[in-house]
């Protein structure tokens, strides 16, 4: 309604997505909305996160999203709701609160028209994303058990 040319690729399934794919026909998104469901092929999703421009991530609740960490090693901006281990990962610039519809396309439109504004998210998130590689995760691992051994020995 605002103008905005805009393609919106969907990953996952879930009990919603029947639901989903019906509100995209009804608003009349045709192939504006894609669906790709349960994606089992990682090198299928990795290309899909490359191709795209953000990943956008709306959840009510959430741990710490195996999905955002992804697209962020990609280097993709991402907007993401302020729920549990989310504003671990992204900068609050980049966070809104849960249900709030405006504010999310507020900032996809940032995203959008603002090549500078995509290009910082994408760098912080790249850099962000490389705290949890596998060594880094590793040795922080091997630290904190070795932390409770001497606990308990004492």
């Amino acid at each position: 309604a605002s103008g905005l040319d805009a393609e919106l690729t969907i990953a996952g399934g879930g009990a919603l997505l029947g639901e989903y794919r019906a509100l995209a026909a009804q608003l009349g998104l045709g192939r504006s909305a894609r669906f790709l469901g349960e994606e089992s092929d990682r090198a299928r999703l990795m290309h899909e996160l490359r191709c795209a421009d953000v990943f956008i991530l709306p959840t009510r609740r959430e741990g710490l999203p195996r999905a955002l960490l992804e697209a962020m090693a990609v280097g993709l901006p991402a907007v993401a709701t302020r729920v549990a281990g989310i504003p671990e990962l992204l900068h609050p610039d980049d966070l809104i609160e849960p249900e709030d519809a405006h504010a999310l396309a507020l900032k996809v439109r940032e995203f959008s028209v603002s090549r500078q504004r995509r290009l910082e998210a994408s760098r912080r998130n790249l850099r962000r994303a490389r705290d949890f590689e596998a060594s880094k995760l590793r040795a922080l691992r091997e630290a904190f058990y070795a932390h409770l051994v001497r606990e308990f020995e004492q």
